[in-house]
């Protein structure tokens, strides 16, 4: 086995025969689930001809991608160098690289006082692995200005815009709103001429990825965004989004996208050039880089290091695995915490 080998984890129990074998293959599959995202890795990083392999259980050694969504224990080996796609999920106890959801998820302020005592290890932040194709809106739409859609688990979106007085203010103004939750048609925006996506109103989110910003650039419509530091990390200018924080703000916005062309039309310019680092094939330029300059040599300095380097890093992450999962317990368990789950 080459030192640079590169492991994707999969479950075992997943059914791989329904995953294409290229990156020309049928990709209605991916629906963002956890070991969908790790096939993906593993087409991205093959077809630019890393010497990469599908790993159904821990290997001996080498480094090791998994999605968090996938852990269920520590594993404890000095050999194994492992890179964790976090993501918004809670921290992987035994990663020495963390994939973030954004760029604040990358500070030492993101961190709880937990991580911060025992070896948080690297934040790194690589723009999401989007789906790999977007149907982009319908050109021959033109001007249109009707329908505006939240695409998405509809628990991800504020229970007001649910509520049957939002549709008919967006009705009074020609608007019919769609909810687009069938994991199929995420990726098709044709019929789309801007779209919402607010998970809480009145909250700042820092824990989210920016991919419904990039699939709306990428899709071609202008969006409303609720305040999330992730999509804040990724605005460069006023074209970029519209923020919104309330359902006035909501209508006021769409008000102005239906009547003033003018702007609509920066928007969707401006989103044009902005989704072009987000291609398929930059998303593949961007994560080989990722992995040639920084987790390869990640792993090359950790096998440079002592046994009992190696040995105490990994007693102090045992122990904060231990410790989180007791107050997870007590938490959850013995006081029935129950939170919103922002999927």
């Amino acid at each position: 086995m080459s030192k640079h080998t590169i492991f994707i984890y999969v479950d075992p129990s997943e059914d791989m025969d329904r995953y294409p074998d290229s990156l020309d293959g049928e990709m209605s599959v991916f629906t963002g689930f956890c070991s969908e995202v790790q096939w993906l890795f593993y087409l991205m990083l093959k077809d630019q001809g890393m010497d990469i392999r599908i790993s159904r259980g821990y290997p001996k050694e080498g480094i090791l991608v998994n999605h968090k969504g996938n852990v269920r224990r520590f594993v404890w080996n000095p050999d194994l160098f492992v890179v964790s796609g976090q993501w918004d999920y809670p921290r992987d106890d035994r990663a020495q690289i963390h994939l973030v959801s954004n760029i604040y998820k990358t500070t030492n302020a993101s961190l709880g006082w937990l991580d911060r005592l025992s070896l948080p290890g690297s934040q790194c932040y690589v723009p999401p692995v989007t789906h790999p194709v977007i149907i982009p809106r319908n050109p021959e739409l033109g001007a249109r200005f009707e329908h505006v859609a939240f695409i998405g688990d509809p628990r991800n979106l504020d229970d007001v815009f649910m509520k049957d007085s939002f549709r008919e203010q967006l009705q009074d103004m020609g608007i019919k709103f769609l909810i687009i939750n069938d994991p199929h048609k995420m990726d098709d925006f044709s019929d789309i001429d801007a779209v919402i996506a607010i998970r809480q109103l009145g909250r700042v989110i820092s824990n989210k990825p920016p991919t419904k910003l990039i699939n709306a650039w990428r899709g071609g419509v202008p969006s409303l965004l609720g305040t999330e530091i992730g999509f804040r990390d990724s605005r460069e200018n006023e074209y970029d989004y519209i923020e919104v924080d309330s359902v006035e703000d909501v209508v006021d916005g769409l008000a102005r996208l239906k009547n003033d062309i003018g702007f609509r039309n920066k928007m969707i310019e401006n989103g044009r050039q902005r989704a072009m680092p987000f291609s398929a094939e930059e998303q593949q330029k961007t994560w080989v880089k990722f992995f040639e300059e920084t987790v390869v040599p990640a792993y090359n300095n950790w096998q440079r290091r002592g046994a009992l380097s190696k040995r105490l890093f990994l007693s102090v992450r045992w122990l904060r695995h231990v410790v989180r999962d007791g107050l997870s317990y007590v938490w959850h368990r013995i006081f029935r915490f129950r939170s919103r789950d922002y999927s």
